[in-house]
């Protein structure tokens, strides 16, 4: 009987504990219908509540409006609650860049994690099932996942970009053929989704056309793939328990970064390199799309790579090599750690001595005599027809710090002593005199040129102050 089986399954995996509101996902199908019906079988036996929740895609017109009106009456007759929700998916995927099913996917997710909020429900439960699981497999070995991937779906995990709430599949060990028998057995007629015929549509193509062909050779190729799954679902929780092991020992993180030590990373398995990096990359940002031929030249650059060297993980993802660390971090990261104006590399901005100086949501001011607020004011002692810009370094600008008596060095190489992070070094503000540097900004504070801190004939003082723009 498959609601001894579901209350089994619910247990053993405590996937819904007494008291609580489980919203269901429920679009009207076989599959979600039987979910919605099991579910309220037995949630007086096992003293649980459910809402149901249907939201209309909007991609096939009447049919799916009257499927949301199917369901809320469905719903009403059992005296069960419901909540639906329309979107216009076309437009968010036109919106987004995204696919017709990437965009429904998350406009199902959001209304569904709305939905849970509002009914104070922790777990969202989902018609997921064995055939499901098994074309989920499948795709994802020919888009070239690797163990994680062929893990397939969980029977329990965070809600995509909702990980403060529990995605859980109650169906997932239940095949399509017995979950049509229990609607059939008990007078469900679900509703028939005619784009689930649609082979444009990747998963629809495996399931009408890949994986028949492929019950040809093997007719048990879905119990495979499910066992595929189950095997790899188990060595991936294996792999991630000695990611986060490893993680607390070498691994520190920072807003938008994380560092690793690079002697102990040189030194892991191949298997842990990549987990290693890509739980990291999922971290900073978890919808990264990590393509496997970004993650091993990333890793050859985490391994071989000199100071510096730098290797792209896929958008505003990248890995660089710093001082006997591997930083992995988001291309904005450098921002969030230097408090202050940052030009776009080849920015040069000419300076108006007499007032103030725009330099994106910061401004420069200038004056002849001392700001009351002394702190992070620059003193600057010009020659009387001084020709002022602020831009960005260019190849040969030196620079003759303080305490070096006059002494120049190349401005990359008080960088690099300073250990500036290379992402930052081709963006700081540097003020100049025609093509001399007279003071670096990085951060809140200025590093002047000795050659303009002494006052002398034919000199005169200029104090210059960064502010944000109002």
């Amino acid at each position: 009987m498959l609601a001894e089986t579901i209350r089994q399954i619910i247990q053993k995996f405590g996937l819904i504990p007494p008291e609580a509101m489980v919203v269901i996902g429920v679009s009207g199908g076989a599959d979600s219908l039987a979910l919605l019906h099991l579910l309220h079988r037995l949630s007086f036996r096992m003293n649980f509540h459910i809402h149901a929740a249907t939201l209309d895609h909007q991609l096939r017109g009447a049919e799916s409006a009257d499927d949301a009106r199917f369901i809320a009456a469905w719903c009403q007759a059992h005296g069960i609650a419901i909540t639906t929700g329309a979107a216009d998916v076309r437009s968010l995927a036109a919106n987004e860049g995204l696919s017709i099913e990437m965009a429904a996917r998350q406009a199902r997710y959001e209304f569904l994690a709305r939905t849970a909020r509002e009914q104070h429900a922790k777990r969202i439960a989902v018609g997921h099932h064995a055939d499901d699981q098994a074309e989920t497999v499948l795709l994802h070995l020919l888009r070239g996942s690797g163990g994680r991937g062929l893990a397939g779906m969980a029977m329990q995990s965070p809600v995509p970009g909702h990980p403060d709430l529990l995605l859980i599949r109650p169906l997932l060990n239940i095949t399509r053929a017995e979950i049509e028998g229990y609607c059939s057995d008990h007078g469900l007629s679900p509703r028939h989704d005619s784009s689930n015929l649609d082979t444009h549509y990747l998963r629809n193509r495996l399931r009408h056309e890949t994986i028949p062909h492929l019950e040809q050779i093997n007719a048990r190729v879905r119990q495979v793939l499910a066992q595929q799954a189950e095997i790899a679902a188990v060595e991936d929780d294996y792999l991630n328990g000695e990611v986060r092991r490893l993680a607390a020992q070498f691994v520190n993180r920072s807003p938008g970064r994380a560092g690793v030590d690079r002697a102990a990373f040189q030194e892991l398995h191949p298997a842990l390199t990549r987990r290693l990096l890509i739980t990291i990359a999922r971290e900073l940002v978890p919808d990264a799309e990590l393509d496997y031929a970004h993650i091993v030249a990333a890793i050859e650059i985490a391994l071989r790579g000199k100071h510096g060297a730098v290797a792209l993980l896929g958008s505003n993802l990248q890995l660089r090599i710093e001082y006997g660390h591997i930083l992995i971090e988001t291309t904005t990261a450098a921002e969030v750690e230097i408090d202050g104006p940052l030009l776009s590399p080849g920015d040069s901005l000419p300076i108006d001595l007499a007032g103030v100086t725009a330099v994106g949501t910061w401004e420069l001011c200038t004056s002849g005599t001392p700001f009351p607020e002394p702190e992070n004011t620059l003193r600057l002692v010009l020659p009387r027809e001084a020709h002022l810009t602020l831009r960005t370094r260019q190849a040969g600008d030196r620079f003759a710090p303080l305490g070096m008596n006059g002494h120049t060095q190349t401005v990359s190489r008080w960088m690099g002593n300073r250990k500036i992070p290379l992402a930052l070094r081709d963006r700081l503000p540097l003020l100049c005199v025609g093509n001399s540097v007279a003071a670096i900004r990085v951060g809140k504070q200025w590093s002047v040129s000795e050659h303009y801190a002494t006052d002398g004939i034919d000199k005169y003082v200029v104090y210059f102050r960064f502010r944000h723009s109002s």
